[in-house]
Protein backbone atom coordinates (compact mmCIF):
# COMPACT_ATOMS: atom_id res chain seq x y z
CA UNK A 1 0.00 0.00 0.00
CA UNK A 2 0.75 3.28 -0.06
CA UNK A 3 -0.04 5.72 2.76
CA UNK A 4 -3.37 7.34 4.12
CA UNK A 5 -5.96 9.71 3.15
CA UNK A 6 -8.25 11.34 5.21
CA UNK A 7 -7.54 9.04 7.94
CA UNK A 8 -7.51 6.12 5.55
CA UNK A 9 -3.87 4.64 4.68
CA UNK A 10 -2.42 1.43 4.70
CA UNK A 11 1.15 1.38 4.47
CA UNK A 12 3.86 3.24 2.29
CA UNK A 13 7.11 1.40 1.88
CA UNK A 14 9.63 2.47 5.69
CA UNK A 15 10.41 4.65 8.18
CA UNK A 16 9.53 6.22 11.79
CA UNK A 17 9.42 9.21 14.51
CA UNK A 18 10.47 10.39 17.46
CA UNK A 19 12.18 12.82 19.98
CA UNK A 20 15.22 13.38 21.50
CA UNK A 21 14.18 15.16 24.00
CA UNK A 22 10.63 15.07 24.76
CA UNK A 23 9.62 11.78 24.88
CA UNK A 24 6.24 10.50 26.04
CA UNK A 25 5.73 10.35 30.25
CA UNK A 26 7.43 7.13 31.28
CA UNK A 27 8.53 6.23 28.08
CA UNK A 28 12.20 6.39 27.93
CA UNK A 29 12.30 9.92 26.80
CA UNK A 30 15.72 11.41 27.88
CA UNK A 31 13.98 15.53 28.61
CA UNK A 32 11.96 18.10 28.21
CA UNK A 33 8.33 18.23 29.07
CA UNK A 34 6.90 15.18 28.76
CA UNK A 35 5.55 14.76 25.15
CA UNK A 36 6.50 18.00 24.13
CA UNK A 37 8.77 16.52 21.51
CA UNK A 38 10.53 19.81 21.66
CA UNK A 39 14.19 19.97 20.80
CA UNK A 40 15.42 22.57 23.38
CA UNK A 41 13.98 25.42 25.67
CA UNK A 42 11.24 26.02 28.07
CA UNK A 43 8.42 26.05 25.68
CA UNK A 44 10.01 24.20 22.00
CA UNK A 45 7.87 23.87 19.11
CA UNK A 46 6.71 20.85 18.31
CA UNK A 47 9.10 18.23 16.20
CA UNK A 48 8.06 18.52 12.36
CA UNK A 49 8.70 15.26 10.21
CA UNK A 50 8.48 14.06 6.80
CA UNK A 51 7.26 10.64 5.18
CA UNK A 52 9.37 10.35 1.89
CA UNK A 53 9.86 6.68 1.10
CA UNK A 54 11.97 5.72 4.10
CA UNK A 55 15.41 5.99 5.37
CA UNK A 56 17.12 5.90 1.61
CA UNK A 57 14.96 9.27 0.90
CA UNK A 58 16.21 11.17 3.76
CA UNK A 59 18.94 12.95 1.73
CA UNK A 60 16.08 14.21 -0.79
CA UNK A 61 13.68 15.44 1.55
CA UNK A 62 16.85 17.60 2.96
CA UNK A 63 17.47 18.90 -1.10
CA UNK A 64 13.56 19.61 -1.22
CA UNK A 65 12.85 21.63 2.57
CA UNK A 66 16.39 22.61 3.32
CA UNK A 67 17.08 20.42 6.07
CA UNK A 68 16.57 16.99 7.62
CA UNK A 69 12.77 16.19 9.20
CA UNK A 70 13.04 15.87 13.20
CA UNK A 71 11.22 12.87 12.36
CA UNK A 72 10.34 10.36 9.59
CA UNK A 73 8.75 7.30 9.39
CA UNK A 74 9.33 3.78 8.63
CA UNK A 75 6.16 1.29 7.05
CA UNK A 76 7.45 -1.61 7.77
CA UNK A 77 5.31 -4.30 4.93
CA UNK A 78 4.71 -8.39 5.71
CA UNK A 79 6.59 -9.09 2.46
CA UNK A 80 10.29 -7.18 3.37
CA UNK A 81 12.75 -9.24 4.28
CA UNK A 82 13.69 -8.01 7.28
CA UNK A 83 13.87 -4.75 9.41
CA UNK A 84 16.04 -2.47 8.23
CA UNK A 85 18.09 -2.26 11.32
CA UNK A 86 21.28 -0.35 9.63
CA UNK A 87 18.99 1.83 7.90
CA UNK A 88 17.44 3.36 10.75
CA UNK A 89 20.69 3.71 13.14
CA UNK A 90 21.95 5.80 9.79
CA UNK A 91 18.78 7.83 10.42
CA UNK A 92 19.46 8.59 13.78
CA UNK A 93 23.00 9.40 13.04
CA UNK A 94 20.95 12.96 11.20
CA UNK A 95 19.60 13.33 14.19
CA UNK A 96 16.39 12.08 12.57
CA UNK A 97 14.03 10.07 15.27
CA UNK A 98 12.46 6.96 13.71
CA UNK A 99 8.70 6.93 13.76
CA UNK A 100 7.83 2.50 12.85
CA UNK A 101 4.96 1.02 12.04
CA UNK A 102 5.22 -2.96 11.62
CA UNK A 103 2.03 -4.00 9.44
CA UNK A 104 1.20 -7.58 8.94
CA UNK A 105 -1.83 -6.84 6.18
CA UNK A 106 -2.48 -10.48 7.80
CA UNK A 107 -5.38 -12.13 9.52
CA UNK A 108 -3.39 -15.15 10.73
CA UNK A 109 -0.71 -12.86 11.97
CA UNK A 110 -2.97 -10.60 14.10
CA UNK A 111 -5.02 -13.32 15.21
CA UNK A 112 -1.70 -15.19 16.28
CA UNK A 113 -0.27 -12.51 18.19
CA UNK A 114 -3.52 -11.53 19.81
CA UNK A 115 -3.16 -15.52 21.28
CA UNK A 116 0.23 -14.80 21.45
CA UNK A 117 0.66 -18.30 19.61
CA UNK A 118 1.87 -19.33 16.24
CA UNK A 119 3.63 -18.19 13.58
CA UNK A 120 2.63 -14.51 13.46
CA UNK A 121 3.88 -14.42 17.95
CA UNK A 122 6.94 -15.44 16.33
CA UNK A 123 7.35 -12.66 13.43
CA UNK A 124 6.37 -9.96 15.85
CA UNK A 125 9.33 -11.32 18.27
CA UNK A 126 11.72 -11.08 15.62
CA UNK A 127 10.47 -7.29 14.92
CA UNK A 128 10.64 -6.60 18.63
CA UNK A 129 14.15 -7.55 19.10
CA UNK A 130 14.95 -5.62 15.99
CA UNK A 131 13.49 -2.73 17.96
CA UNK A 132 15.38 -3.10 20.50
CA UNK A 133 18.69 -3.07 18.92
CA UNK A 134 17.41 0.27 16.78
CA UNK A 135 16.09 1.62 20.23
CA UNK A 136 19.16 1.31 22.19
CA UNK A 137 21.63 2.57 19.57
CA UNK A 138 19.68 5.83 19.44
CA UNK A 139 19.63 6.21 23.18
CA UNK A 140 23.21 6.38 22.84
CA UNK A 141 22.51 9.64 20.65
CA UNK A 142 19.83 10.80 22.70
CA UNK A 143 17.21 9.92 19.99
CA UNK A 144 13.91 8.55 21.07
CA UNK A 145 12.09 5.69 18.75
CA UNK A 146 8.51 5.26 18.51
CA UNK A 147 6.73 2.23 17.06
CA UNK A 148 3.54 0.26 16.83
CA UNK A 149 1.90 -2.40 15.04
CA UNK A 150 -0.73 -2.79 12.53
CA UNK A 151 -1.01 1.36 12.06
CA UNK A 152 -4.51 2.18 10.93
CA UNK A 153 -6.29 -1.05 11.86
CA UNK A 154 -10.06 0.42 11.49
CA UNK A 155 -8.92 1.10 7.78
CA UNK A 156 -7.99 -2.17 6.82
CA UNK A 157 -10.79 -3.40 8.07
CA UNK A 158 -12.82 -0.87 6.30
CA UNK A 159 -10.89 -1.83 2.71
CA UNK A 160 -11.04 -5.20 3.72
CA UNK A 161 -7.46 -5.76 4.45
CA UNK A 162 -7.91 -7.64 7.23
CA UNK A 163 -10.68 -10.05 7.72
CA UNK A 164 -12.58 -12.71 9.31
CA UNK A 165 -11.08 -12.92 13.36
CA UNK A 166 -8.95 -10.14 12.93
CA UNK A 167 -11.65 -7.70 12.37
CA UNK A 168 -12.96 -7.77 15.57
CA UNK A 169 -11.57 -4.57 17.85
CA UNK A 170 -11.03 -6.48 20.78
CA UNK A 171 -8.55 -8.99 18.79
CA UNK A 172 -7.03 -6.14 17.76
CA UNK A 173 -7.02 -4.79 20.75
CA UNK A 174 -5.58 -7.59 22.44
CA UNK A 175 -3.13 -7.62 19.53
CA UNK A 176 -2.08 -4.33 20.24
CA UNK A 177 -1.69 -4.55 24.06
CA UNK A 178 0.55 -8.04 23.53
CA UNK A 179 2.95 -5.93 21.11
CA UNK A 180 3.08 -3.09 23.96
CA UNK A 181 4.04 -5.72 26.59
CA UNK A 182 6.47 -7.36 24.28
CA UNK A 183 7.99 -4.14 23.68
CA UNK A 184 7.73 -3.10 27.04
CA UNK A 185 9.76 -5.92 28.11
CA UNK A 186 12.31 -6.26 25.50
CA UNK A 187 12.74 -3.28 24.28
CA UNK A 188 11.68 -0.25 27.01
CA UNK A 189 13.24 2.03 25.33
CA UNK A 190 10.60 1.87 22.42
CA UNK A 191 7.70 4.95 22.60
CA UNK A 192 4.95 2.57 22.38
CA UNK A 193 1.60 4.22 19.85
CA UNK A 194 -1.59 3.68 19.31
CA UNK A 195 -1.87 5.27 15.57
CA UNK A 196 -5.16 4.98 13.84
CA UNK A 197 -7.02 7.16 10.93
CA UNK A 198 -9.66 9.03 12.28
CA UNK A 199 -12.80 8.33 10.57
CA UNK A 200 -13.84 5.63 12.33
CA UNK A 201 -14.18 6.73 15.57
CA UNK A 202 -16.98 4.10 16.58
CA UNK A 203 -13.94 1.22 16.00
CA UNK A 204 -11.07 3.16 17.34
CA UNK A 205 -12.91 4.01 20.37
CA UNK A 206 -13.85 0.35 20.66
CA UNK A 207 -9.87 -0.68 20.58
CA UNK A 208 -8.85 2.43 22.58
CA UNK A 209 -10.92 1.79 25.48
CA UNK A 210 -9.76 -2.16 25.84
CA UNK A 211 -6.16 -1.36 25.92
CA UNK A 212 -3.99 -2.86 28.28
CA UNK A 213 -1.34 -1.95 28.98
CA UNK A 214 -2.09 1.08 27.36
CA UNK A 215 0.34 2.89 24.91
CA UNK A 216 2.93 6.15 25.56
CA UNK A 217 1.20 7.95 23.30
CA UNK A 218 -2.02 8.04 20.74
CA UNK A 219 -1.39 9.35 16.57
CA UNK A 220 -4.14 10.41 14.08
CA UNK A 221 -3.65 10.60 10.41
CA UNK A 222 -5.99 13.63 9.75
CA UNK A 223 -5.97 15.03 5.76
CA UNK A 224 -7.19 18.04 4.30
CA UNK A 225 -9.22 16.43 1.21
CA UNK A 226 -12.13 17.95 -1.47
CA UNK A 227 -14.80 18.18 1.34
CA UNK A 228 -12.89 20.94 2.96
CA UNK A 229 -12.52 24.37 2.04
CA UNK A 230 -9.35 25.29 0.65
CA UNK A 231 -8.58 27.66 2.94
CA UNK A 232 -8.39 25.43 5.24
CA UNK A 233 -5.12 25.50 8.05
CA UNK A 234 -3.24 22.87 9.38
CA UNK A 235 -4.53 23.52 12.84
CA UNK A 236 -8.44 24.04 11.25
CA UNK A 237 -8.21 20.18 9.88
CA UNK A 238 -6.88 18.85 13.12
CA UNK A 239 -8.55 20.61 15.82
CA UNK A 240 -12.16 18.33 16.24
CA UNK A 241 -9.69 15.26 15.82
CA UNK A 242 -7.55 16.59 19.21
CA UNK A 243 -10.90 17.66 20.47
CA UNK A 244 -12.55 14.44 20.49
CA UNK A 245 -9.61 11.80 21.29
CA UNK A 246 -9.35 14.39 24.57
CA UNK A 247 -12.96 13.97 25.28
CA UNK A 248 -12.75 9.96 25.42
CA UNK A 249 -13.04 8.41 29.24
CA UNK A 250 -9.94 6.00 28.04
CA UNK A 251 -7.56 9.12 26.80
CA UNK A 252 -5.24 9.83 30.35
CA UNK A 253 -3.39 13.38 28.97
CA UNK A 254 -0.54 10.85 26.85
CA UNK A 255 1.20 12.91 24.22
CA UNK A 256 -0.73 13.00 20.78
CA UNK A 257 0.68 13.76 17.32
CA UNK A 258 -0.16 13.53 13.82
CA UNK A 259 1.85 10.33 12.62
CA UNK A 260 0.15 11.47 8.37
CA UNK A 261 -1.49 14.46 7.28
CA UNK A 262 -1.31 16.05 3.82
CA UNK A 263 -3.73 18.43 1.23
CA UNK A 264 -5.30 17.36 -1.70
CA UNK A 265 -3.75 18.29 -4.85
CA UNK A 266 -6.16 21.37 -6.04
CA UNK A 267 -5.37 23.10 -2.83
CA UNK A 268 -1.48 21.80 -3.62
CA UNK A 269 -0.22 25.43 -4.11
CA UNK A 270 -2.70 26.87 -1.39
CA UNK A 271 0.66 27.82 0.82
CA UNK A 272 -0.46 30.68 2.68
CA UNK A 273 -3.19 28.42 4.63
CA UNK A 274 -1.96 24.85 5.12
CA UNK A 275 1.35 24.33 5.11
CA UNK A 276 2.46 27.88 6.33
CA UNK A 277 3.33 27.86 10.43
CA UNK A 278 2.83 24.34 10.93
CA UNK A 279 4.97 24.10 14.05
CA UNK A 280 3.61 26.84 15.75
CA UNK A 281 0.04 25.41 14.95
CA UNK A 282 1.21 22.04 15.88
CA UNK A 283 1.96 23.52 19.29
CA UNK A 284 -1.40 25.72 19.57
CA UNK A 285 -2.79 21.79 19.10
CA UNK A 286 -0.69 20.61 21.91
CA UNK A 287 0.94 17.98 19.72
CA UNK A 288 4.37 16.27 20.47
CA UNK A 289 5.10 16.32 16.66
CA UNK A 290 3.17 15.99 12.78
CA UNK A 291 4.64 14.11 9.61
CA UNK A 292 3.97 15.26 6.30
CA UNK A 293 3.00 12.38 4.27
CA UNK A 294 4.97 13.70 0.76
CA UNK A 295 3.92 10.34 -0.92
CA UNK A 296 1.52 10.08 -4.05
CA UNK A 297 -1.42 8.37 -3.21
CA UNK A 298 -4.01 7.63 -5.71
CA UNK A 299 -4.30 11.52 -6.68
CA UNK A 300 -4.94 12.44 -3.64
CA UNK A 301 -2.02 13.43 -1.50
CA UNK A 302 0.28 15.47 -2.41
CA UNK A 303 4.12 15.00 -2.93
CA UNK A 304 4.97 18.42 -3.14
CA UNK A 305 8.75 19.39 -4.94
CA UNK A 306 10.01 23.00 -5.64
CA UNK A 307 9.25 22.19 -9.22
CA UNK A 308 5.27 21.22 -8.98
CA UNK A 309 4.27 23.47 -6.16
CA UNK A 310 6.63 25.99 -5.46
CA UNK A 311 4.85 28.07 -3.07
CA UNK A 312 3.52 25.05 -1.15
CA UNK A 313 7.35 23.87 -1.10
CA UNK A 314 8.31 26.92 0.49
CA UNK A 315 6.00 27.59 3.52
CA UNK A 316 6.42 23.92 4.28
CA UNK A 317 10.38 24.38 4.08
CA UNK A 318 9.63 27.70 6.38
CA UNK A 319 7.87 25.59 8.94
CA UNK A 320 10.48 22.87 8.87
CA UNK A 321 13.15 24.94 9.53
CA UNK A 322 11.26 27.48 12.39
CA UNK A 323 12.70 26.66 15.88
Amino acid sequence: GSGGMAGGGTGGSAGMAGSSTGGAAGSGGTGGAAGSGGTGGSNPLPLLGVYNGGPNTDDDTKTTFGKYPDIASTYYQPNQASFNVNGEKARVDKGIRPLITITSKNTTYLVDIAAKSGPGWTWINDYVNALKAVSDYAASKNVDVYATFEHEWEVKVNQGILTGGATAPATYAKALSNFIALTESKAPKIITVYWYGGFDVTDIAAVGSQLSPTPDMYTIDPYSGSSHPATETFEQMGSGRVSWLKSQSWYKGEPIGFSEFGAQHSDADMAKYFFKDVRQQSKNLGLAFAVFFNRFDDGFVVPLTQATYPLSTAAFSASLAAN
